[in-house]
């Protein structure tokens, strides 16, 4: 029996697949089923091309439909998108032929390639329905295959086997209800004892790719990535065969005691160093989750766990979506099509006028920092080995990997070996300017800033990048670095070395009570900008460096790791089409603030800067969420209500880089704001599911750190810290 006989047997015992297909790809498949059981329901798809018959079976319902996809890509969207509303929840197989997935030579499918309009309809019905590929793989993805242009006519290829699906178009509303979880790999895999020698191995004897280090660094990474999965895979089956051996060990303890035969003693011996064995490798996690814990806690670490899972789940999740014409759609074929329209339009170039370039070359003018020669150089020279080095254990750990899936933590624990190649793909960089595509790309990670999700400007995007283009990104960073306090205005706070963001907020207070003690009527303008990251044009930014003094090699770098740079969005569990992102990454910060005289010429001169600047950099300003703050005491004069921007009152309360602020922010709702803000982190924290131990460590370094950042600033009375002190009290003691 084949592994495809085998899991439709599974299904549906006694039942036979029929295959039969050309060298040409013509052919399909069908389900014979005995005549034991009955078929209680048959009809059609409504959408054509599709019939259906519901099997009655010891297991249940299962509805089995036979597909004849139209030989043309509209007609399958059609058919896709009609399959998609009408499905119901259950267990299905789908049979026949979907003419998705072709030959070279075939004529009947119209298409090499699934075309982007028909992958959207495909992945509506695969992602939602959760599709396994019966003939591949158990559990098998069949999206594996939707970008494979050609197959091998020997063998049987998805769009000709059966294909079955469990239906939930929607997370049910079951509380016991788990999201699909995936393991990370652990730098931890690793460290497990004859483990690191394989990715030595696969690292030594992997051949060079043409001679371009990019390349084969790319590769060789492959390979380890799926040691990795494979290692991975391994631990979770071993942890399920040891769950098998402890239940098989407590039966026979139970059923025999003391009257154990030969053969039984035999088992016994085997299935107890078996698991010595495998408590010995596992040590580590033994110690972390000791059986003493797991008694006394029962299943309280499981359910904290999915919880959090559930609660992670739903916040990335994007349900329904609302359309330019006001209407709501919950279909996900639709939201990640919008979602791909509305961020590659975010990141699309503005078309070159005159204007614009006028109003570069006169902020050109106004730049008066430059860099010496020798800074210079330090900048553009290719770097030493020992630099590479440095900057290697300078990478940030703990952070989200991009499309390659690989971590800091384990380039760390590869580095003995990988280091040379590292060496020769960023020499070959500097040398050439070469990027591969899979360095270029990035991941772009949708983050909900409030409740409304409905809508995608409240959505924060998130770059996320591969290691090889972190490495050469962070050498950059360190080396222009030591430039930034020469090149940057001493009044920006945040990104600078040595500057500390609550100066700006200590300046803000300052001024405010300068204007009141002092009798002036000024205004603090606080600057909204449309997604203010990942908003610098390019060619501005180089023309910046540029009239900063920076030579053509320096340019050049920042050009190679700039230009032709491509992203996907990750949203719903799904990935949207790859497009041209030809904005910078992480240029800009938002939360700018400007003090300003409450004077209609001062005004107007700040506003004109500020339309050159959008002008020539390619940032927008909000003005709807531009805010102006009074302060001092004086009348708003009528000029400022036609400004376009929100004129705070004495009651609005804003936040400025995460303070709130305000005309006369009280202590008491500085102490109320703090206090929602613990409030809201420990309501994913159950007092009851953590030991002692944990929960001192989450009131040390959490609690009691969250109020120090508002303490800088902002004075609260012994009282107020009292309350504080409360929180964290009854955190520990709940």
């Amino acid at each position: 029996m084949t592994k495809l006989e085998a899991r439709i047997a599974a299904i549906i015992p006694g039942a036979v697949v029929e295959i039969d297909y050309t060298a040409s790809g013509r052919g399909g498949a069908a389900i014979i089923v005995p005549p034991k059981y009955k078929v209680t329901e048959t009809g059609t798809s409504g959408v054509g091309n599709a019939a259906f018959a519901t099997v009655q079976t010891d297991a249940g319902d299962i509805n089995i439909m036979s597909i004849h996809a139209p030989n043309t890509v509209e007609g399958r969207i059609h058919m896709w998108e009609g399959l998609h509303q009408q499905l119901e929840n259950g267990k299905w197989i789908l049979t026949g032929d979907f003419n998705m997935v072709e030959l070279w030579g075939d004529s009947v499918g119209k298409s090499a390639i699934i075309a982007r309009a028909e992958a959207r309809a495909w992945k509506a019905v695969s992602h939602s329905a959760g599709l396994v590929d019966a003939y591949l793989n158990e559990g098998g993805n069949w999206m594996h295959l939707i970008r494979q242009v050609t197959h091998n006519a020997v063998q049987v290829v998805s769009d000709h086997v059966p294909i079955t699906l469990t239906c939930h178009l929607s997370p049910p509303n079951d509380t016991n209800w788990r999201p699909k979880s995936y393991h990370k790999m652990s730098v931890d895999i690793l460290k497990r004892e004859g483990v690191l020698q394989e990715p030595q191995r696969i690292w030594e004897d992997h051949p060079e790719d043409n001679g371009n280090p990019q390349r084969t660094w790319q590769l060789a990474w492959i390979r380890i990535r799926s040691l990795l999965k494979k290692e991975t895979e391994k631990r979770k089956e071993q942890g399920r065969r040891d769950t098998v051996l402890r239940r098989e060990l407590a039966a026979m303890r139970t059923e025999h005691g003391e009257n154990l035969s030969e053969e039984h003693k035999a088992r016994l011996a085997h299935i107890e160093d078996q698991l010595r064995k495998q408590e010995h490798q596992d040590a580590r996690a033994w110690r972390l989750r000791s059986k003493q814990r797991w008694l006394r806690e029962g299943e309280a670490p499981s359910r904290y766990f999915f919880a959090q899972m559930k609660a992670k789940f739903t916040n990335e999740t994007m349900p329904t979506l609302t359309l330019e014409d006001g209407t709501k759609t919950e279909d996900r074929a639709v939201i990640i099509g919008e979602v791909e329209r509305f961020m590659s339009n975010l990141y699309e170039r503005q078309h070159q006028t005159q204007e614009m370039n006028e109003a570069r070359l006169e902020t050109y003018t106004k730049i008066t920092t430059t860099v010496t020669m020798q800074q210079d150089l330090r900048v553009s020279t290719r770097p030493p080995d020992h630099e590479i080095d440095i900057i290697a254990t300078l990478l940030k750990k703990e952070k989200s990997p991009g499309l390659d899936g690989l971590t800091i933590e384990v380039l760390l624990e590869c580095w003995p070996f990988v280091r040379q190649d590292c060496i020769s793909m960023i020499n070959h960089f500097w040398d050439t300017g070469e990027l591969i595509k899979g360095q270029r790309t990035a991941v772009i990670k949708l983050v909900p800033k409030n409740d409304q999700k409905d809508k995608l400007p409240n959505w924060r995007p998130l770059s996320m990048m591969n290691l090889s283009y972190k490495i050469i990104a962070k050498l950059m960073a360190e080396r222009f670095k030591k430039l930034m306090p020469q090149l940057v205005n001493r009044q920006q706070a945040g990104f600078i070395k040595g500057m500390c963001i609550t100066s700006n907020l200590l300046a803000l207070r300052l001024g405010a009570n300068w204007a009141r003690t002092s009798g002036q009527f000024c205004m603090f303008l606080k600057l909204d900008f449309i997604k203010a990251y990942d908003r610098i044009d390019q060619d501005f930014l180089l023309g910046t460096l540029k009239a900063m003094g920076f030579s053509e090699d320096s340019l050049n770098i920042f050009k190679d790791l700039m230009t032709k740079g491509k992203a996907k969005v990750h949203l719903n569990q799904d990935f949207t089409q790859t497009f041209q992102k030809q904005l910078v990454y992480q240029l800009f910060a938002d939360d700018t603030g400007v003090f300003l005289k409450m004077d209609q010429q001062v005004f107007n001169t700040t506003m004109d800067t500020l339309r050159k600047f959008e002008l020539a950099s390619g940032a927008k300003l909000n003005l709807s969420k531009t805010t102006i703050i009074p302060v001092g005491d004086g009348t708003i004069p009528a000029w400022l209500q036609n400004s376009g921007c929100t004129i705070a009152t004495p009651s609005d309360r804003y936040r400025y880089l995460g303070l709130l602020t305000g005309v006369d922010v009280l202590e008491q709702e500085t102490l109320d704001d703090l206090k929602l803000k613990l409030s809201k982190r420990l309501q994913h924290w159950s007092s009851r599911l953590l030991s002692w131990p944990e929960r001192v460590i989450l009131a040390h370094n959490v609690l009691r750190a969250l109020p120090n950042y508002s303490l800088m600033v902002v004075g609260l009375s012994p009282h107020g810290l009292k309350l504080l002190d409360s929180v964290t009290r009854d955190f520990l003691w709940g």
